[in-house]
């Protein structure tokens, strides 16, 4: 179980602009990502299962993702069953262990928005920063978010996620950076990713439009 240091620091949350391209802004709102797409860190294993390094997984819709850190792999923990802190109970973590590493998450294709909720691995105030990067591996720049972690299992760790009009990320960062008598480990909930692009179709939808252009072909014919 992943082990939490007490704090008496009080609740604060402050956000704190790190620097990046005019493309890129923040997120801390899961609804503003507008997902189209997620991951749900259950899909890699039930609680307290081993993560390896380099673990290839798919997104709910199928899109498939890395996450990588410094090779030692990562661990499934539940909120509420392996994990204490302000996650909503159920939740599915994904955690970095208690080596300090980065999270990276790198996508099969380009996407417009993505983030998550983040939470360090000790009680109090913590920073977390998330770093975005395109297909070639061109830093687009990053952002700071300062957040709180007790364990109230209440749903408000703080959500950590950029988006960039440019539609140009493929990979994230997500760190949080060392302080003073603290570990940098910490663990996010479900990611929510916005592909930028139009939903796909029905079957049903598809049909539909099928018979439409059925329809107006033979209507052409009879003109």
């Amino acid at each position: 179980m992943a082990i939490r240091k007490a704090s008496i620091i009080l609740v604060t949350t402050a956000l704190c602009t790190a620097y990046a391209s005019a493309s890129l802004t923040l997120v801390t709102s899961r609804a503003a990502i507008g997902a189209t797409d997620s991951i749900n860190w259950s899909s890699l294993g039930s609680t307290f299962t081993h993560v390896a390094d380099g673990t290839i997984g798919s997104t709910v819709n199928g899109m498939n993702f890395s996450v990588t850190g410094l090779g030692q792999g990562f661990e499934r923990r539940d909120e509420s069953n392996g994990w204490l802190g302000n996650f909503t109970p159920g939740d599915a973590l994904l955690w970095t262990t208690t080596d300090p590493q980065p999270m990276a998450l790198t996508f099969a294709q380009s996407v417009m928005a993505v983030g998550a909720n983040i939470s360090a691995d000790y009680f109090g105030a913590f920073t977390a920063h998330i770093e975005a990067f395109d297909g070639i591996g061109t830093d687009l720049g990053g952002f700071d978010l300062a957040g709180n972690n007790q364990p109230t299992e209440d749903g408000s760790a703080v959500f950590l996620g950029v988006m960039s009009t440019a539609g140009d990320i493929q990979k994230v960062v997500f760190t949080v950076p060392v302080t003073t008598g603290t570990n940098n480990d910490f663990s996010i909930n479900s990611v929510s990713l916005n592909c930028g692009c139009a939903p796909v179709p029905e079957p049903a939808s598809v049909a539909v439009l099928g018979l439409g252009a059925i329809g107006l072909i033979r209507r052409r014919r009879k003109a």
